[in-house]
């Protein structure tokens, strides 16, 4: 799922339905939504990523990014997630330390770029490869807060 830039759109554009990201679109959905992120970064304001890989190419401009992964992902390895979270908080130019998050499995990244934070969410026994049950709740609030 993504959210526009405010004076491109008035809503969410649906890249896809966040409820189903993972389980829809096999195991694709959080490696499209970096990649959209990523090479649409000059008209997308947030992106919320779930069990992704990537980016892997050059990026435009920049994007907010909620970005959550199980440590028990059997399909997508956890490290993965952990070198796609890397590559946005130095795409966001944010600093190697964090503040708790709410809920409290999330990490905000501190010192961002004003107006695109970092937020890391790690969860274990919870899913693996999908939303973590605090998950669709957080991606709603993460949106909200734009």
């Amino acid at each position: 799922m993504t959210v526009l830039h405010p004076h491109q759109a008035r809503g969410v554009f649906h890249v896809q339905n966040v409820s189903g990201m993972d389980e829809k679109s096999g195991n694709y959905g959080g490696l499209m939504t970096n990649a959209v992120g990523c090479l649409r970064g000059n008209v997308l304001r947030a992106i919320a990523v779930v069990a992704g890989s990537g980016p892997y190419s050059a990026c435009q401009g920049q994007v907010a990014v909620w970005i959550t992964h199980g440590v028990d992902d059997t399909y997508i390895p956890y490290t993965s997630g952990e070198a796609s979270r890397d590559r946005w908080v130095t795409a966001n130019d944010c600093a190697n330390t964090t503040t708790a998050g709410n809920p409290a499995q999330c990490q905000n990244y501190d010192g961002c770029d004003s107006g695109y934070p970092v937020i890391w969410c790690p969860h274990e026994n919870d899913g693996g490869h999908q939303h973590p049950s605090f998950g669709r709740q957080a991606v709603l609030e993460f949106f909200d807060s734009f």
